[in-house]
């Protein structure tokens, strides 16, 4: 299969829902669009949500790194490219993603990696459990690097704490992953968006997080990365870590 084949293609429109108090598009809404190619992606290529459940499997979002070029604002279209590139370690399905604004400036470039588990006992399963081959994409990078452990020397405060609700939980029953990125930007002070770029953000799934479960948010800035703040989400409930984030920000607003 030609990789022309293995790319996806859609096209969205900035809804004003979907904008903060500057009418941009949100983080979240940014994670939202590409979660919804994604699956319009696999489901285009014979292994999107419900062929995977027929097979007894399912894909979970482990870890993404989405660097910002540009924020569009209400009413804007915005065309979102993404395809699955390669496996690495056996169990690493990374797939990336482009968005560009109408008139063809890039907006974002992304790559994520995906697991692949046992619908029946949440166990992780390689590329072998497939009945199918993954495309190799390899030589078509969005980010040329993979989303790695966040290791970030940081003085850690408590932001927030939160319980996950109705609205959090998606149809794998557990919190989404967009409404972690509204926990992580819902970090930072108003006046921060006002006068800095967000310019890159990273979030590392560790651990999922079920209803009820209460979560504590906390964040601190790099001790030698000024501009690069680390965020670690932990589970009141069992004790585990349930992320962790890192945010970049660049001084000028342009």
């Amino acid at each position: 299969m030609k990789i022309e084949d293995t790319i996806w293609k859609e096209n969205a429109i900035i809804q004003p829902y979907q904008a903060d108090f500057r009418g941009h598009w949100k983080p979240s809404s940014f994670l939202r669009a590409m979660q919804t190619a994604a699956s319009h992606s696999a489901e285009s290529l014979g292994f999107g949500y419900h062929n995977m459940l027929e097979s007894g499997m399912a894909w979970v979002l482990s870890r993404l790194k989405i660097r910002f070029h540009a924020f569009p604002l209400i009413d804007d279209t915005v065309t979102i490219k993404t395809w699955p590139k390669k496996v690495e370690r056996k169990i690493w399905f990374i797939r990336d993603f482009e968005m560009f604004a109408a008139d063809g400036r890039p907006l974002a470039a992304a790559t994520s990696t995906w697991l692949l588990i046992d619908v029946n006992n949440t166990r992780l399963m390689t590329e072998k459990n497939l009945p199918f081959t993954m495309p190799d994409n390899s030589n078509r990078d969005a980010l040329a690097e993979l989303p790695q452990k966040i290791s970030l020397e940081a003085n850690l405060q408590t932001q927030f704490s939160i319980i996950a609700r109705y609205s959090d939980i998606d149809i794998m029953g557990h919190v989404n992953n967009a409404r972690y990125a509204d926990w992580v930007t819902d970090c930072f002070p108003i006046a921060m968006y006002r006068q800095k770029r967000l310019q890159s953000l990273q979030i590392n799934f560790v651990k999922e997080v079920k209803p009820g479960d209460g979560i504590s948010i906390s964040m601190g800035e790099g001790n030698r990365h000024p501009g690069l703040w680390a965020i670690n989400g932990d589970n009141l409930t069992n004790g585990e870590k349930a992320f962790e984030a890192a945010v970049l920000w660049s001084n000028s607003i342009a």
